[in-house]
Formats: structure tokens, sequence, C-alpha cells
């Protein structure tokens, strides 16, 4: 089972729940974590919020673990930076979007940022752009 933590703000829903599930390929535990940051104090809130989640280190270490970042993108950027503190890599994303013609939320991607920071890395070293691998999964 995958561990999911949603920083999103939106609870998620069945059929959000079932997107998600199709994405990764087996059933996900969902943590729901989210609450009003304060933009003052954002890198202190974003941590407390991780730590509130009560995963302890070693979980952090061994277990697949997926996030749902909030819509703020400063706080997405923080809690990213803040998650590779904690575990040493870049988290995977589940990117919760809204349907406009519907307002129902889905979850359509999979951000893979391991795999898209190792691409990164390779192009800073590499003299020619050969053309790279998009690491995003959708539906």
């Amino acid at each position: 089972m995958v561990l999911v933590l949603n920083f999103s703000g939106h609870e998620l829903t069945s059929g959000v729940r079932e997107d998600a599930e199709a994405l990764v390929g087996e059933a996900i535990d969902v943590r729901e974590l989210s609450r009003q940051l304060n933009l003052d104090a954002l890198a202190s809130d974003i941590a407390a919020l991780v730590d509130s989640a009560g995963i302890p280190r070693q979980v952090w270490q061994e277990q697949q673990i997926l996030v749902m970042v909030p819509n703020l993108g400063a706080a997405a950027a923080v809690l990213c930076a803040y998650l590779h503190g904690v575990t040493g890599s870049f988290p995977r994303l589940l990117w919760l979007t809204q349907e406009p013609a519907t307002g129902t939320y889905t979850v359509p991607v999979l951000l893979d940022l391991p795999a898209i920071r190792t691409q990164g890395r390779l192009a800073r070293f590499q003299a020619t752009d050969q053309g790279g691998t998009d690491h995003a999964t959708s539906r």
C-alpha cells in the first residue's frame, strides 16, 4: 500500500482516490494534512505540518510515499524542499486539478520529481540536447 500525504486542502473523494490508485497501480492510504498557512512563517508552518503526520523517520526512508502539494506555489516549493531534507530525495507528486466543466477534482498526473531531478542533472552535463524523457504519468 502506498501512503499519500494530502497537503492540497481538498479532501479526496472516492473518485479522486480511484484515479490515484489507477495511476500508482495499487491501493493508497491517504492522510489529510492541511491547515491555513502563515505566509510570514511558511517554512516553520510547513515543518510543523509535515511533523504532524507522525511518520517515523525510518518510514520516510523505507515506504513509498506520494505527496499532494498545496495549491499555493510558494508552499508547494517549501514543502518539496523540506521533504527533500527529511527523506534525502524529492517526493513523487500526485497533481490534483479541478475540471473546469464540472468543478470536480481529479488526479490526472503523477510527477516523479526524483526522475525529473536526474534528468536535469544529466542535461547540465550534456553538451547537446538529445531529447529527454517526460517523467509525468498521465491517466
